[in-house]
């Protein structure tokens, strides 16, 4: 039941990871995996929106308290030195060829991450050729609709990523605060 799964939250408890995915971002309970007496993290939950499937694995009790359980991660530890954008990624349109050889459905579009910059703690599950299909629930086709999303961010704002791994060919939500600019 548990392919592939990425820990994208560091959350209270599995209640409020529970409340946050099914109250906050609409999704549906289908499954829950809690974590064991023994053993603390992390807890699973397998959510569905949009008819689309998703596992997260939620870390707790790691940051915050149960006043914050809707911010699912703490605030980015420093500016990246190098530039992207405001959340910290450097992106660009998939390429036609690149399409074909990960033999991408018609209909799974986004913009690839070329580069991860960011410091904030979402940024960890991101990896160089994930697919950002959309930020906040708004879809993110090719590079001018995606930097569009971002620019109407403001900072220590929070942007959800739906993402999508080609090669592994699953999909998750991250939680990445956009970076405050000098």
């Amino acid at each position: 039941m548990l392919k592939q799964v990425i820990p994208v939250l560091h959350m209270t408890s599995a209640d409020a990871t529970e409340r946050f995915y099914c109250s906050r971002l609409g999704f549906d309970l289908e499954f829950e995996v809690p974590a064991s007496a023994t053993q603390r993290d992390p807890c699973y939950l397998g959510v569905v929106r949009d008819g689309r499937p998703l596992t997260v694995a939620a870390r707790l009790g790691e940051r915050g308290s149960d006043d914050d359980e809707g911010t699912g991660t703490a605030t980015p530890a420093a500016a990246p030195t190098k530039k992207g954008d405001a959340l910290g990624l450097v992106v660009a349109n998939l390429g036609a060829a690149s399409r074909a050889e990960l033999r991408l459905p018609r209909d799974r579009v986004g913009v690839e991450i070329r580069e991860v910059l960011g410091a904030d703690p979402g940024t960890d599950a991101l990896e160089e050729g994930d697919l950002v299909v959309e930020v906040n629930r708004k879809p993110t086709p090719d590079p001018a609709a995606y930097r569009r999303v971002v620019g109407a961010l403001a900072p220590g704002e929070p942007a959800w990523l739906y993402v999508f791994r080609p090669r592994q060919r699953f999909v998750f939500l991250t939680r990445i605060e956009v970076e405050k600019r000098p």
